[in-house]
């Protein structure tokens, strides 16, 4: 799929600016929602490893990525924080789960805190927040590429399967 997408972009070069740039915005696009899926066929159809998990390590790991992207993210001083879950999951969660972030909020805040029970992982940004009507609905694959494909613009749904919650707590360490 992605080689017909190279051979577009090839052809482009010699087209007039406002083409080129509309059509480069379109296969980016395309490109994006082939990730997207390729990523969720993955994850679908692989088999899911359950394991003690450093979470304050996995997100720092995810925040100092994405700020070297240029990413506007942060990560306040988290608790140390163990749990049980699938690191590959959970990474590629916090990845989506931030990118939404910057890309609608402009900026992603994180915070992780522990109490003898759970771990409470927060991640705030600075856009309008959801209608309360849409967060259910939310957690579906895909949804807000759905919600989005009229307006020209591309997102994973968030975190594609954090509904499935690929995590079990474990005592906080």
């Amino acid at each position: 799929m992605r080689t017909p997408l190279a051979r577009l972009k090839f052809h482009l070069h010699d087209a007039p600016d406002e083409i080129r740039d509309k059509v480069a915005r379109e296969i980016d696009e395309i490109e994006h929602l082939i990730g997207t899926t390729m990523e969720f066929v993955d994850s679908e159809s692989r088999i899911h490893t359950t394991e003690p998990v450093d979470l304050s390590l996995l997100v720092e790991g995810v925040v100092d990525d994405l700020s070297d992207m240029g990413l506007n993210v942060l990560l306040t001083e988290p608790a140390p924080a163990t749990i049980q879950g699938d690191p590959i999951l959970l990474r590629r969660m916090f990845v989506n789960l931030c990118n939404n972030a910057v890309t609608y909020g402009h900026a992603c805040i994180v915070t992780i805190e522990t109490n003898a029970s759970h771990v409470v992982v927060e991640l705030r940004d600075r856009g309008g927040g959801m209608p309360v009507a849409d967060l259910e609905r939310a957690f579906e694959p895909f949804t807000a590429e759905r919600a989005l494909a009229n307006a020209r613009r591309a997102v994973s749904g968030l975190a594609s399967r954090s509904s499935s919650r690929p995590w079990k707590p474990i005592a906080a360490a």
